[in-house]
């Protein structure tokens, strides 16, 4: 006995192949960079929500955390989610300065100090994010791009300089004058600064 076929319309045939399923092992890549010694990058896990995770991977030398393997670690706690919503669409969220480690939370977008000893604490205040971080070769401040959304409307994005030293700290405005701003950079002499900025309608790549 022949079986009958069933035709159904493109796209509307039943399949164990779910978009959970496919979606699951494809973890992403992103913002390496070579801090302490050691190879770090963040991964972005679809089976823990979209976690992003800040991994690192080598020789510990002199300024690893005392204990940690020399292979593929978690750098935080385990339910670190490390993410910056700067433009939106995010930025470098996490940068190493000197023994330290400094990160964007996902969950409320605050930037929080990791010390070499493993202990943290708030680093920002609440309502503003921060991405694209570059230490100072001081080993205390910070220099990135600040979006406030304490003030109404749209909110501003500036260059600023963070001090480690100082609790929640907003940062001393370097540069506020444009819609936009990221990657901002020092010299080698701490005197000149360069970062990109644009302004509404345009996006980086066109003005």
């Amino acid at each position: 006995m022949t079986a009958l076929v069933q035709p159904l319309r493109c796209g509307a045939w039943p399949s164990p192949l779910t978009p959970e399923r496919a979606a699951v092992g494809a973890v992403s890549l992103a913002y390496a960079a070579v801090a302490q010694g050691r190879l770090h990058w963040m991964e972005g896990r679809p089976a823990e929500k979209g976690r992003s995770v800040l991994m690192a991977c080598g020789p510990l030398g002199a300024t690893g955390a005392a204990g940690e393997a020399a292979g593929p670690v978690e750098r935080l706690a385990p339910d670190a989610n490390v993410r910056s919503r700067v433009h939106e669409y995010g930025g470098t969220p996490w940068v190493a300065v000197g023994t330290h480690l400094v990160y964007s939370s996902f969950a409320d977008q605050r930037l929080r100090l990791r010390l070499a000893d493993g202990s943290e604490r708030l680093l920002t205040p609440a309502n503003c994010r921060y991405a694209d971080g570059h230490a100072g070769a001081d080993g205390r401040t910070l220099l990135c791009v600040r979006e406030d959304h304490r003030v109404e409307g749209e909110a501003r994005n500036a260059v600023v300089l963070l001090d480690l030293d100082r609790p929640e700290d907003e940062g001393r405005l370097l540069y506020g004058d444009s819609d936009f701003v990221a990657w901002p950079r020092r010299d080698s002499t701490g005197r000149r600064l360069a970062f990109v900025a644009w302004d509404h309608p345009a996006m980086p790549w066109d003005d």
